[in-house]
C-alpha cells in the first residue's frame, strides 16, 4: 500500500478507490460511503469519525478485529486477548 500511496501522491490527481479495509483509505482526501446505490456519508477521516455515524461504527468495528488479530499474531499473549474482550463487554 505505501508504494501505491507514494504514485498517487506523487502528482496532482483524482484517484478512486474501493475500499473493504477503512485503514486503506484513511488518508484520503475525501471518503464517500456507499449505501444501497446512494451516498450515505461523505467527508474526511476525521470528519467522519466526529459524526459518529456509519462510517464511525464499521471503523470501530475493524478496529476491534484489528485488536484481537494482532493479539492472536503474539502467541502466549492470553492476558492481552481477555483485556480486549472485557473492552468489548464495557462498550
Amino acid at each position: 500500500m505505501k508504494n501505491i500511496n507514494s504514485t498517487l501522491l506523487s502528482k496532482a490527481r483524482t484517484s478512486i478507490f474501493i475500499a473493504h479495509r477503512l485503514k486503506t483509505i484513511a488518508d484520503s482526501d475525501l471518503i464517500i460511503l456507499l449505501a444501497d446505490g446512494y451516498v450515505r456519508e461523505q467527508g474526511t477521516h476525521s470528519e467522519l469519525m466526529a459524526k459518529k455515524g456509519t462510517y464511525y461504527d464499521m471503523w470501530k468495528m475493524q478496529n476491534e478485529v484489528w485488536e484481537v488479530e494482532d493479539v492472536i499474531a503474539d502467541e502466549g499473549k492470553l492476558e492481552e486477548l481477555e483485556r480486549v474482550q472485557e473492552k468489548r463487554k464495557e462498550e
